[in-house]
């Protein structure tokens, strides 16, 4: 019979997050690891170093900037998309002229890194429902 403590690890999720900013990457990452439901927040701050940690990792969300240092996030979302469809993609960016491209091209929400941390962070936590 299985621990409740078994249970809600089987339910953890695993996040990677893309963002090249050093104070917003650390302030973003402290406050998704805060969550009981996630079991681990990987952090790239590059293109390639997201494009590693997916070849290597699997993930159940990636959250991601849309401005990188050497790309740009939308890349990865058409990258992603196409390996793998079933973790969620979520674009947290200030950028939200691009909203409506992100979400065709596979993204499954877009937040306003200016007004939706918040929001963000109840999503993550409505996915181990989902």
């Amino acid at each position: 019979m299985e621990t409740t403590n078994q249970i809600t690890m089987k339910k953890a999720l695993k996040i990677l997050l893309v963002e090249d900013d050093q104070f917003i990457g650390e302030w973003i990452k402290r406050k998704i690891e805060s969550q009981e439901k996630v079991s681990a927040c990987d952090w790239s701050a590059t293109l390639k170093d997201a494009l590693n940690e997916i070849e290597r990792n699997k993930y159940d969300a990636l959250v991601i900037d849309l401005k990188l240092p050497d790309g740009n996030g939308m890349d990865l979302l058409r990258h992603y998309r196409q390996r793998n469809p079933k973790p969620k993609l979520l674009v947290f960016s200030v950028n939200v002229a691009l909203k409506e491209k992100c979400l065709r091209l596979g993204a499954h929400r877009f937040f306003d890194k200016t007004t939706d941390t918040g929001k963000l962070i109840k999503y993550i936590n409505a996915l181990q429902n989902e």
